[in-house]
């Protein structure tokens, strides 16, 4: 039996798990749905202002920061719901919390308007106060020059907002100590004429600065997208500074492949593969296939294995069904996207729990697809749970529904293939999600969080799958937790609604993957 110090959750209050569960799903019901169900409009969770009430405030802002940082399993309209209430609340710790971090919470020209907009219309009065003009204030005149140029560059207004408003409502004043920013916000007051006429950017070192406003003042409205793939070169821009019209030329990815975000060209492979973007020994997929290649980019960019594994399967498939759309296959980009799976588990973090993994074994799953995804096996996204437990968390299990319980030997130096045999070597049994538990309190097995996975078949025995989690928690003291995964449901729930430790997915996604191994960690 498992030790009190070995136990998990130690000093975590249960609000605090469930508002962080909101930021990450966007949502606090026991059933995330990977497709069509996503909540839009999903209410702050009532927990939230208890912990306003109880003086802990502050401690939401903290859980904000981390949250917003880039990389985490993140539901926006979540944490902006929750930011704004913050903001907006009596608890004063709490408010200064958020206007002193305001950079690191609103680090996008996007969020601050988004932010600006949600205190504005959250309760009665404008939100301008002092705070809140000195945190914006903050936001444009401490920022490097040239960073605050490209923020209000790529978004000039939102949400009925533009710079010129913030910066009129917050008073903000050019700072005589950053010529930078200074120029930037004349900028944004005057506009580019002005500076032409009455700053002298060659003596106080804001050339550059001035250069680059220059060059994308008005870019939005360039029809001629051979110079906007010059200036997203030459400047290293964002789709965001762009036309929406250029990024359907090649040319222009072209120029913005080097340095956008990796998630941003595995998101638009089909798109990109399809002007021709990948074609065999072009400039742009040997730029693709060295940023897949560097372990240093991929631990930067902190994607699931799994976000690759869609990317492989949509382009290796040369088409898409149902439109024109179709590509010749690049074979060193088909390499280098199957390397990037398999670094992508060296780049992933170690959670430290005792995982235990059920796996359906029957043939369904090696047929079934996975909502949420094109051509990938449902018994192939249960392995790669199984590679990540395996080459990632020591002492994890995976083991098989057969007539009982049997272990597979799936181990860290093992392919995805190789993974995928394994499971199917084993005689099929029934999928009763509470075994895991069950078998684990008889062999005083200790875990931390059980995962089950199957196609749809979603069973419960004589002794429910909580039921059977409360038997074991009791048993062997570790307030562990349960996660249901049913790659190809649309609607099911097993978990109830009272226990922020369990968690349902129907489908499964890059996101749901993420969400899976930020639940090991109470969803930090």
């Amino acid at each position: 039996m498992a030790s009190e110090d070995e136990t998990n959750n130690v000093g975590v209050s249960s609000d605090l798990v469930t508002l962080r569960r909101y930021l990450c799903m966007g949502q606090e019901s026991g059933t995330y749905y990977v497709v069509n169900r996503e909540p839009k409009e999903a209410p702050v969770p009532e927990c939230t202002q208890k912990l306003i009430d109880d003086g802990k405030g502050a401690d939401i802002v903290k859980e904000l920061v981390r949250f917003a940082k880039p990389g985490h399993p993140l539901h926006k309209d979540s944490f902006m719901k929750v930011l704004v209430l913050v903001a907006r609340s009596k608890d004063t710790k709490a408010k200064k919390a958020v206007y002193n971090e305001l950079g690191k919470l609103c680090p996008t020209a996007t969020e601050l308007f988004q932010f600006v907009d949600g205190v504005e219309k959250g309760g009665e009065g404008t939100g301008w106060g002092r705070m809140q003009r000195k945190a914006i204030s903050k936001w444009y005149c401490e920022k490097d020059g040239q960073e605050l140029a490209r923020l209000v560059s790529g978004c000039k207004q939102r949400s009925g907002w533009s710079h010129r408003d913030l910066i009129r409502l917050a008073h903000v004043k050019p700072p005589a100590e950053n010529a930078g920013s200074a120029l930037v916000l004349k900028y944004i007051i005057r506009g580019l004429k002005v500076i032409d006429e009455s700053v002298d950017v060659t003596a106080d070192g804001t050339k550059a600065i001035y250069d680059f406003l220059k060059d994308v003042d008005g870019l939005k409205k360039e029809e001629d997208f051979q110079r906007v793939a010059g200036l997203a070169e030459k400047h290293k821009l964002c789709p965001e500074h762009l036309p929406t019209k250029s990024l359907k030329s090649r040319e222009v990815w072209g120029a913005l492949l080097p340095h956008v975000p990796l998630q941003s060209i595995l998101a638009n492979i089909v798109k990109l593969a399809a002007m021709g973007t990948f074609k065999p020994k072009s400039a742009e997929a040997e730029v693709v296939c060295r940023r897949l290649q560097s372990t240093e980019e991929l631990r930067g960019a902190r994607l699931h294995p799994f976000s690759f594994l869609m990317a492989l399967r949509v382009y290796r498939s040369k088409k898409v069904e149902k439109t024109k759309l179709h590509w010749e296959i690049n074979k060193e980009l088909m390499k280098a996207l199957t390397e990037a799976y398999y670094k992508a588990f060296e780049a992933a973090d170690k959670t430290g729990k005792r995982f235990l993994l059920a796996v359906d074994v029957s043939s369904s799953m090696a047929l079934s697809g996975v909502n949420g995804t094109r051509n990938i096996a449902a018994r192939e996204a249960a392995a790669t749970i199984a590679l990540m437990i395996a080459k990632k968390e020591e002492g994890g299990r995976v083991m098989g529904f057969t007539s009982e319980l049997t272990e597979i030997p799936i181990t860290a130096g093992m392919k995805l293939e190789d993974a995928v045999k394994k499971m199917g070597e084993l005689s099929m049994g029934q999928t009763d999600f509470a075994q895991p538990m069950l078998w684990a309190a008889k062999n005083k097995v200790a875990v931390d969080h059980f995962i089950m996975c199957t196609d749809c078949e979603t069973y419960n025995g004589d002794v429910s799958a909580a039921d059977a989690l409360a038997q074991y928690r009791e048993a062997m003291k570790i307030d562990a937790k349960v996660a249901i995964v049913a790659m190809t449901s649309n609607n099911f729930s097993m978990a109830p609604a009272g226990d922020i430790r369990m968690l349902d997915i129907a489908g499964f996604n890059g996101t749901a993957a993420g969400i899976l191994q930020s639940m090991a960690q109470d969803f930090q």
